[in-house]
């Protein structure tokens, strides 16, 4: 199916749009090679780069640790990686998160099998925000996560009961009481005791550690989170 989508529509690198010849890597050579990729030191809780591996967290952790127990972002929001997650969450460019998924999170593929994860939920989305854009972008990538763990993927399993303002418009503050009761449960969801919490961004980790607190009160043993792209502080 996938093969036969790319005859019809040739891939595209994800970062300077070029078209990629079939059946080799869909990133252009360039810009793989000038990827944000994450190196130790990070925060041992968030993923985020830190300047001494002995610090242990970063600032935002530290100040307020999240409720999810680790996360494990694929590349660091920087360069050109926020221009292709806009293409992706906002232009309808769907193939953007499954080949930066396949092309460069292997490494945290392989680090999320060793988890044992029941289950895959990516954060909602605002019923009638979700209708306008057609589609979930987080979901987009629960999905495509899923086949790669060969694990289950639940959509609806939390639910965003309100329409919140983009976080990234707003101070650490006022995110934290934009995202606050934002969630719930969903009715009729399976018991999942380990959890793969999915969404493209991580900035101040706001909108997921809320996402996990839900999990957690609802008996959820272990809450994961991963993403594409990570914010940090260090320049």
């Amino acid at each position: 199916m996938e093969k036969g989508l790319e005859i019809l529509y040739p891939p595209r690198c994800p970062f300077c749009n070029e078209v990629q010849a079939l059946g080799g890597s869909k990133i252009c050579r360039e810009c793989l090679k000038g990827l944000p990729k994450r190196v130790r030191p990070f925060c041992m809780k968030c993923g985020k780069p830190i300047e001494r591996d002995e610090n242990e967290f970063c600032n935002n952790c530290r100040n307020r640790m999240p409720e999810f127990d680790r996360a494990y972002p694929i590349l660091l929001y920087r360069k050109k990686v926020p221009e292709a997650l806009a293409r992706f969450k906002y232009k309808n460019d769907r193939q953007i998160g499954r080949i930066l998924i396949q092309e460069v999170g292997k490494e945290t593929m392989a680090e999320l099998k060793r988890l044992h994860i029941d289950g895959i939920v990516p954060v909602p989305m605002y019923r009638k925000k979700e209708k306008i854009r057609g589609y979930n972008q987080a979901y987009l990538l629960a999905r495509e996560m899923g086949r790669i763990l060969e694990r289950p993927v639940y959509k609806h399993y939390l639910l965003r009961t309100v329409s919140t303002v983009a976080q990234k418009d707003l101070s650490q503050g006022e995110r934290k009481k934009n995202i606050k009761k934002a969630f719930k449960l969903g009715k009729n969801v399976v018991e999942l005791n380990h959890i793969l919490l999915v969404d493209d961004i991580y900035t101040t980790g706001a909108t997921v550690s809320a996402c996990a607190g839900v999990l957690k009160e609802a008996g959820a043993e272990k809450v994961y989170v991963t993403c594409i792209g990570i914010g940090t502080d260090i320049v």
